[in-house]
């Protein structure tokens, strides 16, 4: 499914969509890609030019979103997002910066 999805990604990023257009949050969809963990999609943008360290209202970088769900999508090549995050000169983050569960 993430192929496909990648697929429709592209095409509506070569159609021209504002891809620095952002939610309530202030969450780009370079957030949003990191938050579901898809490596093709998150590379599109930022070899289009998503800013990589731009921060939500709630202080969330997209660097953030895909450590914050790293457990959940480990079938997703994760370490992909953080290696071209990391490549286009996201800000590193240390272990302590993300929320803990209190469970």
């Amino acid at each position: 499914m993430q192929r496909s999805y990648s697929h429709v990604c592209e095409w509506l990023v070569e159609a021209g969509v504002n891809i620095f257009t952002s939610d309530q949050d202030k969450q780009t969809p370079l957030h949003m890609a990191c938050k579901n963990a898809n490596p093709k999609v998150v590379e599109l943008l930022l070899q289009k030019g998503s800013s990589v360290n731009i921060m939500s209202y709630s202080s969330n970088t997209p660097m953030h979103n895909i450590l914050k769900g790293v457990a959940l999508k480990l079938e997703d090549q994760p370490e992909l997002i953080v290696h071209s995050l990391l490549n286009y000169g996201a800000i590193h983050i240390w272990p302590e910066a993300l929320p803990k569960d209190s469970h």
